[in-house]
């Protein structure tokens, strides 16, 4: 094994400081991420010699001692700022960071601080009140009356939620399912007797378990539902059946043989959603049996769930609806004093029908947005977003909002895995939805293919196109990922305010060497972030790779921000 050290009569030289833990120690990065904080608590564990006797009076270590001492501590504050910026972590370590700090010197205030506010940023209330009672706890027994007024201010801030769901999200298991619509098929009718008529029985039997399959219907046994009388679909008593719909069939001669006439009724109003016919010969009971039993089973089914999503009963409350629609049209301003605004009319339908996913989703949508406007400096923000999106998906699974809320909010978070996956569960629930292909697009751009996200942006202005100002931002966007520097301006150019794509302006035109317009709009954007670098004025991007990063912060600098 080579020395660590090499001396001679002039010179004391390391020759390998990666085997020295203070050289270690002093080339600790806190931007590092979780790896680096391991290594931290790995390396320093004690005061400089801790456990070598050296002399009381004039320690010449001392000076050095306090000095890493108070690095270290300096270094687990950075750290923990650093890994609760987007409002998520690995709460385990964190609590093993406590555990170190602590250990190393347990009377601190500055360090519960931290640690409050690390567990603040992660909506983690119990634990910042759990940390404050213990900072309580010691100085009790140091003769100190309690934490300084500041330190209570902190945990204020960090225990305060914008809309209060109780004292923990609410558990899938402790509640009611959401409302799926009941089911039942009626026994067959006849035009006149017939020698098929158990096995036409038998198929209508058959296409009810089928149906059953569907896991966003509930249908009733057939053994009851057969029972019940009705008068063309309409149930003549539906008490026990308690049937959103009902299920008419019908079987009379047509040219081919007999036909199954199917009729979809509403148990509610009578009305008939839906019908169709089917041939249904011997022979093509027999032989296509299983196709013909899944077409029926499917079309019902489509009938059931168009009807369902079309009906305005994603809450029942009339107030609540109402206090909904006021927080999504004053979202449509994308001010902080209206998305503050549109959040106090969410929390109000909340409050009115705690199932309410669309409230709780629209709650979530005003936490990121109020996050983007604050420059992405309070990560509990984000925190609660994610936490309201999930309550949103836990009150209604086959809604779409909560999931396309829950991928807006990872991807800021630079949960990428979790943004593409919450996306393609949002699309299947609301394939045709405009604003979920262009928040999906957006994402595409800092994240994947932007080709792709290309393609995206244009399905989406596809389905709307006249759209609002926010399509042309995303558009130009994407064409800045692409390197389409040119396009990023043309679509900006659509915008009647371009100032929230000043950013996209500035970058595109030092891009592109045009420094008379990219000056311009360089003195707009300092003139509103005074003494902003091009490095800060990116942070907020939610790039994967940091050569697209690199390229939006070399366009900027080319336009003169440092």
């Amino acid at each position: 094994m080579s020395s660590i050290l090499f001396v001679d009569d002039k010179t004391f030289k390391i020759t390998d400081p990666s085997r020295i833990d203070v050289c270690r120690f002093l080339e600790f990065d806190a931007r590092a991420g979780e790896n680096s904080l391991r290594q931290l608590m790995e390396t320093y564990r004690g005061d400089l010699l801790q456990g070598i006797e050296v002399p009381t009076i004039e320690d010449p270590f001392a000076v050095s001692r306090t000095y890493l001492r108070e690095r270290y501590f300096g270094f687990a504050h950075s750290a923990l700022k650093e890994l609760t910026r987007y409002g998520r972590a690995d709460v385990s370590l964190i609590q093993s960071l406590e555990r170190h700090v602590l250990g190393i010197d347990s009377s601190r205030e500055e360090t519960y601080k931290s640690l409050i506010a690390a567990y603040g940023a992660l909506g983690r209330a119990d634990e910042s009140r759990r940390v404050f009672a213990l900072l309580t706890d010691v100085l009790r027994l140091d003769g100190t009356s309690g934490p300084r007024p500041d330190t209570r201010a902190l945990l204020v801030r960090a225990t305060t939620r914008s809309i209060d769901l109780g004292p923990a999200p609410a558990d899938p298991g402790t509640l009611a399912a959401p409302h799926r619509p009941r089911v039942a098929l009626l026994a067959p009718n006849w035009v006149s007797p017939s020698r098929e008529e158990n096995l036409q029985r038998a198929f209508v039997e058959d296409a009810a378990n089928e149906l059953a399959r569907h896991k966003s219907l509930v249908t009733l046994a057939s053994h009851s539902s057969f029972q019940a009388s009705s008068d063309g679909g309409v149930l003549d008593a539906n008490s026990a059946l308690r049937a959103d719909y009902a299920v008419s069939t019908f079987v009379r001669p047509g040219r081919r043989g007999n036909e199954l006439t199917v009729r979809l009724v509403q148990s509610s109003s009578g009305a008939i959603i839906w019908a169709g016919d089917y041939p249904l010969s011997p022979e093509l009971i027999v032989s296509s049996n299983r196709a013909l039993v899944g077409r029926v089973a499917s079309e019902l089914s489509s009938a059931i769930e168009r009807h369902s999503l079309a009906s305005p009963d994603r809450t029942s409350d009339p107030s609540a609806y109402f206090s909904f629609l006021k927080g999504q049209d004053t979202l449509k301003t994308c001010d902080l004093r209206s998305v503050r605004r549109a959040r106090r009319c969410y929390a109000q339908a909340i409050i009115q029908d705690g199932r309410f996913a669309d409230a709780y989703s629209g709650a979530s949508s005003s936490l990121y947005m109020e996050w983007v406007l604050l420059g992405g400096n309070d990560p509990a923000l984000l925190a609660e977003a994610r936490d309201l999106a999930e309550q949103a998906i836990v009150s209604d699974p086959s809604n779409s909002a909560g999931y396309w809320r829950r991928a807006m909010v990872a991807l800021y978070q630079h949960d990428f895995d979790e943004c593409h996956e919450s996306f393609m569960l949002a699309r299947e629930r609301h394939p045709n939805s405009a604003d979920i292909l262009l928040d999906y697009a957006d994402a595409l751009g800092f994240v994947g293919d932007p080709d792709e996200a290309w393609g995206t942006f244009e399905q989406a202005i596809d389905l709307n196109p006249t759209p609002p100002d926010q399509y042309w931002w995303v558009g130009a966007s994407v064409a800045f990922s692409q390197a389409d520097y040119r396009k990023a301006i043309e679509l900006c150019g659509r915008l009647r305010n371009e100032e929230p794509a000043l950013r996209v302006l500035t970058a595109s035109h030092g891009q592109l060497g045009n420094r008379w317009e990219a000056t311009g709009y360089a003195h707009r954007l300092q003139e509103i972030y005074p003494g902003e670098t091009a490095e800060s004025m990116t942070r907020l991007q939610p790039h994967r790779s940091p050569v697209d990063r690199q390229r939006f912060i070399d366009g900027l600098r080319i336009a003169g921000i440092k």
